[in-house]
């Protein structure tokens, strides 16, 4: 008894040692990746720029120095997250640092939402926060699409409230959704649309589990879509538009997008850290380390279909496909169930933690070589004298990816 006894205790003791390990390595990763934001002035995204000219063009929106070319004319419009607080920052900091501020707050969102998701779904903390980090500087966040950074973590959020809220009475469903509903709508659309895809799905498999009613089923599937609908009938009504009419569909990329998902500055870097992350992946299924529960399953595969059915352009908004693989590996991981023995823990958490930081470096190694350029070109501002003629123009036409790294 007393044999069994002290086993039991150095289990306890292993046990308690392999979590404070992964907490020590899951907030050393979350700190490192925060900090590229906190160590660069201006970040090195392809949109970045565009995002920082319009929030200095908003936060001087009628003020004694607003700019006199531009007006903002407010409509019910989708995709506003950064031109609804930036703004509002900028008062207490300058432009610079709300915009910043505001990506920390997206990537913070991202984790926190992964984090959030997970502790619903299985009670405790797992993998989710770790994949979460690992694709903070995928594709499509390391382009600066920030309004969708931020609705993405924010549908994170909504889909674990509502999973929290799933057998509650209906209004208290329908509360909780129409709150989301609103603020996803005014984060981002397509982060709406992985909200509402996300919960339908789940709706599905709940029907499907539990060989619920039809008219049950098409009632709870009513109440996710009643509050997105009412906002594009009011959005019509107001003149509102979510982006263009523009759909293009380009199918070869559908192939090569996984393997330049993780990384926006090295195709390189990016294809082997798939192929790297492919095969830690499928090792720890092949032992049963690793095993996605029958909700994950149907939620991955209506994940894959909407990837092969959606267009790559979709109402102006390029690279539809690419944000459903981002979406899928931030909400996946939420589903799946890790059981390892120590020594197989300690290799995928060496293996996961490598690809995160070479990433982060080579992020780094971009962002920080652009601060002299930064520097000099707002130098070169300084020096315009009020109501001069400024010629612009470009060196050239780069290519567009996946055949082309954004260094």
């Amino acid at each position: 008894m007393s044999v069994l006894s002290n086993h039991l205790v150095k289990n306890d003791e292993q046990c308690s040692s392999d979590k404070a390990v992964v907490l020590i390595v899951f907030a050393f990763l979350v700190c490192a990746s925060f900090s590229a934001v906190l160590l660069t002035p201006i970040p090195a995204m392809v949109d970045y720029l565009n995002h920082l000219a319009r929030m200095y063009v908003l936060a001087s929106d009628g003020m004694p120095g607003a700019n006199p070319y531009y007006h903002a004319a407010w409509a019910l419009y989708p995709n506003l997250s950064m031109d609804l607080l930036v703004p509002q920052l900028a008062r207490a900091f300058n432009v610079d640092t709300a915009s910043r501020i505001f990506l920390l707050l997206s990537q913070g969102l991202v984790i926190s939402g992964a984090l959030a998701l997970e502790r619903i779904v299985k009670g405790r903390f797992e993998i989710a926060g770790f994949v979460a980090v690992m694709f903070l500087y995928s594709l499509p966040f390391s382009w600066g699409f920030l309004n969708f950074e931020f609705g993405v973590g924010l549908s994170l959020w909504g889909i674990a409230f509502m999973l929290l809220v799933m057998e509650l009475p209906w209004l208290v469903r329908l509360s909780v959704n129409a709150v989301f509903v609103s603020m996803l709508f005014a984060a981002h659309f397509f982060a709406l649309g992985i909200y509402g895809a996300t919960l339908g799905i789940c709706e599905l498999w709940r029907a499907w589990d539990r060989n619920a009613p039809h008219s049950e089923t098409a009632f709870r599937l009513a109440l996710l879509a009643v509050p997105a609908l009412a906002l594009l009938g009011a959005m019509q009504l107001t003149g509102g538009t979510i982006g263009f009419a523009e759909t293009d569909w380009f199918f070869t990329f559908k192939l090569l997008w996984p393997f330049r998902i993780m990384s926006g500055y090295s195709m390189t870097s990016a294809a082997t850290s798939m192929v790297v992350l492919t095969g830690v992946i499928y090792i720890a299924a092949k032992h049963g380390y690793l095993q996605l529960e029958t909700r994950g399953l149907w939620i991955a595969i209506g994940f894959a279909l909407l990837y092969i059915a959606i267009p790559s352009r979709l109402f102006g908004s390029a690279f539809a496909d690419l944000r459903i693989l981002v979406a899928a590996a931030l909400v996946l991981p939420a589903f799946c169930t890790l059981a390892m023995p120590r020594r197989a823990l300690r290799a995928m958490l060496a293996a996961t933690s490598t690809i995160t930081l070479v990433n982060l470096a080579i992020v780094l190694t971009v962002w920080l070589s652009y601060r002299a350029d930064y520097a000099a070109m707002i130098d070169s501002f300084h020096q315009l004298k009020a109501g001069s003629t400024v010629l612009v123009g470009a060196s050239g036409d780069g290519d567009d990816p996946p055949f082309h790294d954004l260094t």
